[in-house]
């Protein structure tokens, strides 16, 4: 077991530093297209860290391995508000939401565990269900673009053209830094998950569980990473909006294209237990940031409190 630990320490490294090149180039591409940095984090960094996911479900669902797939999907919704918004939170001090992140974003992520329930009522998740829930995902990336398109961003629109001639080699470096951070965050996620999942099977936990918690914990780490390093860079606006929109993407797109590919059934007892939960999460978020504006180190330890009781509930059942 002790030869797993070498590739888990390798791996995070390689997250680290994957994370800080995404952020740095994502940050240089806002400023100079004078694009808010939360909507370069809900697209560019929440697709980026999305990926080890995506990976992840259509691999292990295609070899067979469903219950990896399916306890992946939902439990990174649970994991990136519990865990990584919660441990950033506590880095940071506190985030702020704008309003309207709030009001067009943030229902997306809450309609998805409830999507996820009503297409799972049969016990199957099919090709059709698949389907949905890729149309859901476009029909958020209108609503984004056309917060884009508003306001002080039609400015940007019309000029971009003049903008990316005039700086087409800064442009290069900063996309260059980004293609190097995502490719630094996928193959260390790959490292850190295969690691965990050498150690887990040695210690024979069910494969569900394994999904739920470790490799769930694996594919987060640049949901993780990039979250920390956000925190550290005083960016709690990318924190949050790197989060949102990871959460948006798993269920609607990554999970939607891997049920495109394998459709996956859905046990009883994650329909009534661990899809409920990912509904308090997220209506947890939701209800604070209404509430206050801003989540603060003293709702952080509640939302790892709780993250920690599931996984613990988890192991346990």
């Amino acid at each position: 077991m002790l030869l797993f630990l070498p590739v888990i320490i390798i791996g995070i490294i390689l997250l680290w530093q994957g994370a800080d090149f995404l952020i740095r180039g994502g940050q240089e591409i806002a400023k100079n297209l004078n694009v808010s940095p939360i909507v370069i984090a809900i697209t560019v960094m929440a697709l980026g860290t999305s990926l080890p996911e995506f990976v992840v479900r259509v691999l292990s669902a295609s070899s067979g391995n469903t219950d990896i797939a399916l306890g992946n999907s939902i439990g990174s919704n649970i994991a990136n508000i519990g865990l990584v918004l919660g441990f950033s939170v506590l880095c940071l001090g506190s985030v702020s939401m704008d309003r309207h992140m709030l009001s067009k974003e943030v229902p997306f992520m809450i309609a998805a565990p409830v999507v996820l329930f009503f297409l799972g009522l049969d016990g199957m998740l099919d090709r059709l269900d698949g389907i949905i829930l890729i149309a859901i995902s476009a029909l958020f990336h209108l609503v984004l673009i056309k917060r884009v398109r508003e306001g002080k961003f039609r400015r940007m629109i019309e000029d971009i053209g003049e903008t990316v001639i005039q700086k087409e080699k800064r442009y290069l470096f900063h996309v260059l830094a980004i293609v190097l951070g995502l490719a630094g965050l996928i193959l260390g996620a790959k490292l850190a998950i295969d690691g965990a999942l050498g150690i887990a099977l040695t210690l024979r936990i069910p494969t569900l569980i394994i999904g739920l918690t470790l490799v769930t914990f694996g594919t987060s780490l640049p949901e993780l990473a990039t979250s920390l390093m956000a925190a550290k860079r005083r960016q709690g606006e990318v924190s949050l909006g790197n989060v949102v929109g990871s959460n948006i993407l798993d269920i609607f797109l990554i999970l939607g294209v891997t049920l495109a590919i394998v459709p996956i059934p859905i046990p009883r007892s994650v329909l009534i237990f661990d899809v409920p939960v990912m509904t308090v999460f997220a209506l947890l978020l939701f209800l604070v940031l209404l509430k206050y504006g801003k989540l603060r180190r003293r709702e952080a330890v509640v939302l790892l409190a709780l993250y920690a009781a599931y996984v613990g509930y988890s192991f346990l059942k």
